[in-house]
């Protein structure tokens, strides 16, 4: 506003001495001042300093387009100045204008409305994420924007009375309960490690969160639907101020905060689908890493138990699929599914590993040799039955799923492992007999 009317006085000075300038310039019969430059100077606002010099010196006075053409800029001014300021004092005073002082925020969006206006914890559901925003305005404003592309807000109705008012706004905006639905997902999928813990801390870095929203929402077309917000102002010094609580900014975002911890948002088989894919996604290193293989089949071999346990892990990656079946619930914490998992055929090789043995057993070779050739032989026949038999076999098993703080847990049984491992239990079974 200051520097408007430090303009506002410039250019009616200049005004003022063009039309003392130029009067003097025709009585001296020097280089006048364009009349066209002088209507020019009044219309870019200083139509009161040229009028005032105008009649100060009487100069143009007796040309219409200057005795009529310049209180006509005037009133047109005077009329654009006042409606100005009209709508400013409207915008202090109206509740409705308060709200859309704000909500025009969002639908412009800049990088201080992200930074400042809309809380972090509303886009998180958490008001325990660690971290501090400002070192990580650059993911946050990429997803913020992405959020709010198609933002739109209409004044439904405004109840005035006295010192407090309130306002309803009917909000447009995406789906914010599939994009919750979707970034849980996200979440869960990026806290699994398979090689370490079976879940990584709950605790993450904002800017990774903010990486998975930008992720999930540059990833997916979501519908946009109708939602309401309810905006509670209070009057002071003559101005409506928003109270914006959290239950009001979760509003403005279409509930997702509250879609983001609702516990029920996620199906159990949904979360479990998540570890299987996991599991499918480990080749012969990842799966040796998380069985924690080292000489797995105990043969003391030196030279040739390390070879057997990758090519297991090699099979095991290979043949691994899945495949969920019918979900019961037990009660509202727990649930059993039931799974069928595909493996390499373990008891196959065992079988044959088991022949192959007992005909070694009739060799001198098995009676003369030491116990290392021994270990050594027995691990080299193990390798070769695991190459001749190139087989998978189907395990059926119960996962039973836990729910904790709103997410959904895998129990990881001894029976689920062991259809991991191809039925390791029967091919243990074998070669005991």
């Amino acid at each position: 506003m200051k520097y408007f009317i430090g303009y506002l006085l410039a250019v009616n000075l200049a005004g003022f001495l063009s039309m003392i300038i130029d009067k003097r310039c025709s009585v001296k019969k020097a280089r006048r001042i364009s009349e066209r430059m002088l209507l020019f100077i009044a219309a870019a606002g200083g139509s009161i300093g040229s009028l005032a010099g105008m009649y100060l010196v009487r100069h143009k006075t007796k040309k219409r387009k200057f005795t009529l053409g310049i209180p006509l800029i005037l009133f047109v001014q005077a009329v654009l100045v006042i409606s100005l300021f009209t709508l400013h004092r409207r915008e202090n005073t109206s509740p409705s204008a308060a709200v859309r002082n704000e909500l025009d925020l969002i639908e412009q969006l800049d990088d201080e409305t992200i930074s400042s206006f809309i809380d972090y914890q509303v886009f998180t559901g958490s008001s325990s994420v660690p971290g501090d925003l400002s070192d990580k305005e650059q993911e946050a404003a990429k997803a913020v924007h992405l959020f709010f592309e198609n933002f739109r807000y209409e004044i439904a109705s405004e109840h005035e009375e006295e010192r407090e008012a309130d306002v309803i706004v009917t909000i447009r905006n995406l789906d914010t309960r599939a994009l919750a639905h979707d970034l849980r997902l996200e979440l869960i999928s990026s806290r699994i490690d398979l090689t370490g813990d079976s879940e990584t801390s709950s605790a993450y870095d904002l800017n990774d969160y903010f990486a998975l929203l930008s992720k999930t929402l540059s990833a997916h077309q979501y519908e946009t639907v109708t939602t309401h917000a309810s905006f509670h102002l209070n009057k002071e010094d003559g101005r409506w101020i928003i109270d914006m609580n959290e239950q009001l900014q979760d509003e403005i975002v279409g509930g997702f905060g509250t879609n983001l911890t609702d516990p029920d948002l996620l199906e159990p088989d949904e979360v479990l689908t998540l570890y299987l894919e996991k599991y499918a996604q480990l080749d012969a290193d990842g799966w040796m890493q998380y069985l924690d293989m080292d000489d797995f089949f105990a043969t003391g071999s030196t030279s040739h138990a390390s070879d057997l346990d990758r090519l297991y892990a090699e099979k095991i990656a290979r043949f691994f699929d899945w495949k969920i079946g019918p979900v019961e619930l037990d009660g509202e914490h727990r649930a059993n599914i039931s799974v069928t998992i595909t493996s390499y055929d373990l008891p196959a090789a065992a079988s044959a590993y088991c022949g192959k043995l007992t005909e070694y057993a009739k060799t001198t070779d098995s009676i003369t040799s030491g116990s290392q050739a021994l270990s050594d032989k027995t691990a080299s026949l193990f390798i070769e039955s695991m190459n001749e038999n190139d087989a998978s076999a189907e395990s059926q098993v119960t996962v039973t799923m836990t729910n904790e703080e709103g997410v959904w847990h895998p129990g990881i049984s001894r029976e689920l492992t062991n259809a991991f491992l191809g039925d390791l239990d029967s091919a243990l079974e074998i070669l005991r007999q």
